[in-house]
């Protein structure tokens, strides 16, 4: 796939198989930001829980124990809804518990199965709401999917490089921001705060770079997430 594709696919699928099976972080992060989306439609605190605790274990704040544990109890959640689900806003409430369990796989595996239910999460809670068309609610869903795919990850064929420079300039004022945009998140959308993400352009820009690409990203508004691939980039994650 050309990068000129990846700006304008629309099959996620195709765009989780080109990055591949070696990215686990950054693809349960973005399972994780499905299902912030569907946040008002997790209704049990388990499941709320196996996300927030997906979210530390990318970031190594959380052990496998802890995995274990989540894996446990949102599991049992979205049993015990599926086997109650047989009106739209049940099936919506299942399947977003489903997603959130999802999270507590690894990698692609929980990249997929997290987007899948999350979509079909909006599409129930858009039919049990009569909308006009709950396929219409379900289809700007998985494109708002795809949005969120592109913010973590820039096309994977071309490697964006981060000079130490810019890390350096002034007392390394950009990695601080940096930080500060990741740690200070909005909850519980978990979107990254863009009048943060505008100033590190400013400081990015001060620091000599020129990279548009960097510089759009960071000023295109709309929503970033944890693993936003600029700042990862900026901090040294993987």
């Amino acid at each position: 796939m050309m990068e000129e594709e990846w700006l304008v696919e629309t099959d996620l699928q195709k765009m989780l198989f080109l990055l591949g099976h070696e990215r686990d972080r950054r693809l349960r992060l973005f399972a994780c930001g499905c299902c912030r989306r569907v946040w008002h439609l997790l209704s049990d605190g388990r499941s709320r829980r196996a996300v927030e605790v997906a979210e530390r274990y990318a970031d190594a704040q959380a052990d496998d124990e802890d995995l274990r544990l989540a894996i446990i109890s949102s599991a049992n959640i979205a049993e015990v809804f599926v086997s109650h689900s047989t009106m739209p806003a049940e099936e919506a409430r299942s399947s977003a518990a489903f997603a959130a369990l999802s999270v507590t796989y690894s990698g692609a595996k929980a990249a997929d199965y997290a987007s899948s239910s999350a979509v079909s999460a909006i599409f129930h809670a858009a039919t049990a709401a009569s909308a006009p068309s709950a396929a219409a609610v379900r289809d700007a869903e998985r494109a708002r999917q795809i949005c969120l795919l592109r913010d973590i990850f820039s096309y994977p064929l071309r490697p964006i490089v981060i000079s130490p420079r810019w890390r350096r300039w002034n007392n390394a004022a950009v990695t601080h921001l940096a930080q500060a945009a990741y740690d200070e998140r909005i909850l519980p959308t978990g979107t990254l705060d863009n009048t943060r993400l505008a100033i590190l352009a400013d400081a990015l820009e001060e620091a000599g770079c020129t990279d548009e690409q960097i510089l759009s990203h960071l000023r295109s508004g709309g929503e970033h997430y944890r693993g936003c691939w600029v700042i990862d980039l900026l901090l040294g994650k993987e």
